[in-house]
């Protein structure tokens, strides 16, 4: 399992409110993560390899404010097209 360590400060700035500790410990497991330790400026977390979502301060802060119906539903993103070409091989046809 992996621990990471995330900005506390910046992931209750993303989620959009103010938690208190108290709150942070007893809502952080509820969404599928281990809290390892809780300080005034990181939350320490380790992570289960079917939550890749959360290994970072905007995933976890989307992943905490929809829980606590802060901001519930689908996330709406902007998609610009890009530069890229995908080339698949006419030999990879029947794969």
């Amino acid at each position: 399992m992996t621990v990471v360590e995330l900005n506390k400060n910046e992931v209750l700035r993303l989620a959009g409110r103010r938690l208190s500790d108290r709150e942070l410990e007893e809502q952080i497991p509820r969404i599928g993560v281990s809290l390892e330790r809780l300080t005034k400026e990181t939350i320490t977390i380790e992570v289960m390899p079917n939550r890749p979502d959360v290994l970072s301060e905007p995933g976890f802060a989307r992943a905490l404010a929809s829980f606590l119906n802060i901001k519930p539903g689908l996330r709406a993103y902007k998609v610009q097209k890009g530069n890229f070409k995908v080339i698949v091989d006419k030999n990879l046809k029947n794969i």
